[in-house]
């Protein structure tokens, strides 16, 4: 059960790295980000992101669940990370839908994850321009799931789309996304 709580943890920590907004200062969007997260307003969360990061977040799980057999494990990973959804459904949803009915439905399957992501803490410490278009958001976050308690340093990632920031995702979600795409191959 630990480690299922730790992946968890992780995972949420690392969907940290994702948001956006007009003449703010990066410091002022990740700060807004963890706001909407703790209010668990998902489709906000969702419209802070960068087109990319969604894109490349759906054809993620999209993938990942046309390599899984049809079945009970298709059928779990439907009602569990997509409200029970129909996979055509699924598959049909626009880049941030899909984004969005994710996280509500991970987090209303997991009532440890939703107290953990409502009272995390981020102190944000600064950023590290990379570029013109691209800048990283070092930031020390604190989250609590059950009686685990976890403080992580963290970078989010964000770009610039016209004239605002938008976040990508974390290295965290892609190496996530990969192990259970290499694990669904193996079985």
């Amino acid at each position: 059960m630990k480690t299922y709580c730790l992946l968890l943890a992780g995972l949420t920590l690392g969907l940290l790295g994702v948001c956006s907004s007009a003449a703010d200062t990066p410091e002022a969007i990740v700060q807004r980000q963890m706001a909407t997260m703790r209010a668990g307003d998902w489709k906000g969360f969702t419209a802070l992101m960068h087109d990319s990061a969604l894109q490349e977040f759906r054809t993620s799980f999209t993938s990942l669940l046309e390599a899984v057999p049809e079945g009970e494990a298709r059928t779990g990973i439907l009602q569990g990370l997509f409200g029970g959804k129909a996979q055509s459904e699924v598959v049909a949803l626009e880049p941030a839908a899909f984004f969005a009915t994710f996280m509500e439905s991970l987090s209303n399957v997991n009532p440890m994850m939703k107290q953990g992501l409502s009272g995390a803490e981020g102190e944000v410490l600064g950023h590290v321009d990379e570029g013109p278009d691209k800048t990283h958001v070092v930031m020390r976050l604190k989250l609590t799931m059950g009686d685990i308690n976890v403080t992580k340093m963290d970078v989010t990632s964000l770009k610039r789309d016209g004239d605002s920031w938008k976040t990508l995702l974390s290295g965290d979600i892609q190496t996530m996304v990969a192990g259970m795409m290499k694990a669904m191959k193996g079985k």
